[in-house]
């Protein structure tokens, strides 16, 4: 969970809506530290080949599920692939934690 201005945020939710979107292949969200909200939203995405995905996309897209407008995620980032666990596949949101912490000079 994400606490954004004393707000909840649950990743799984917003992961959701984004993976109905017909460009995406794979989304994770994680939350990154922000000393004016605690906690601000950032989104890792895996385009579908060939097609492409830019910030404006995401958020009309959410705004056309009606989200919460807090919920929506303040930063986007385009990789190629996730960090996973181990040979279990999952997606490893400590390291992209850090790596948002880094690309944004919060580490």
């Amino acid at each position: 969970m994400v606490i954004r201005g004393g707000q909840n945020i649950y990743p799984a939710e917003v992961e959701g809506l984004l993976a109905d979107h017909p460009a995406i292949g794979s989304v994770a969200i994680v939350g990154y530290p922000d000393k004016e909200m605690g906690e601000r939203c950032a989104a890792y995405v895996i385009p579908k080949a060939g097609m492409s995905f830019s910030f404006k996309d995401m958020v009309d897209h959410l705004k056309s599920k009606e989200i919460a407008m807090f919920k929506l995620p303040e930063h986007l980032e385009i990789v190629a692939e996730f960090p996973t666990v181990g040979d279990s596949g999952k997606i490893n949101k400590e390291t992209l934690k850090k790596d948002i912490r880094e690309r944004l000079g919060l580490a």
